[in-house]
């Protein structure tokens, strides 16, 4: 995950040469937009192919769509609106209805859905739609405020939960969950 500036900085070669080597399955880039890599390649600029792109809850449906055929390997439903970041006291998760129309826009490339996810019941009921949880903000709070020496175990932790609490809902849809 990254800004485009620094990659484009870091140059496309570089960028295509420390991504092989490190495994990098894809690329989360939040300011780039379908259009604007559309119109970037257009003027010669290489991007990567596999950038997964975002859609949030108040996005047209016109441009949901744009998004979720442009997204290679998942579409990301952000899921609040405003910044990212684990929330304390319950979530205001958006309705169904978003993640369920995201899916039905992208068939073929999974839906996962996260910002704001603080606990495993918040993953859980993301899971109740989606495809698959993000699950970022929370995992840094961890490695942040716990000693260094248990950081490790507190994540593991942490995931643990989040992967029960997922296991153990009913889902509302057919595509099987990924953890």
């Amino acid at each position: 995950m990254s800004y485009l500036n620094p990659l484009l900085a870091f140059g496309s070669r570089n960028l295509k040469n420390a991504s092989r080597v490190s495994g990098v399955a894809g690329f989360i880039i939040p300011d780039l937009t379908p259009e604007s890599a559309s119109a970037l390649r257009r003027k010669g600029v290489e991007l990567p192919d596999n950038i997964v792109y975002l859609a949030a809850p108040n996005t047209p449906s016109a441009r949901l769509k744009k998004i979720a055929v442009a997204s290679r390997g998942f579409v990301y439903a952000v899921v609040l609106l405003g910044v990212t970041g684990a929330r304390k006291g319950k979530n205001n998760l958006p309705p169904a209805r978003f993640i369920r129309s995201l899916r039905r826009l992208s068939p073929h490339t999974p839906v996962f859905a996260g910002f704001g996810v603080s606990s495993p019941s918040s993953a859980a009921e993301l899971a109740r739609y989606a495809d698959g949880v993000i699950i970022g903000s929370a995992i840094m709070d961890i490695i942040e405020n716990v000693p260094k020496s248990r950081a490790a175990t507190a994540v593991a932790s942490f995931v643990a939960a989040c992967k029960k609490a997922i296991s153990s809902i009913k889902t509302v849809n057919k595509r099987p969950k990924r953890f």
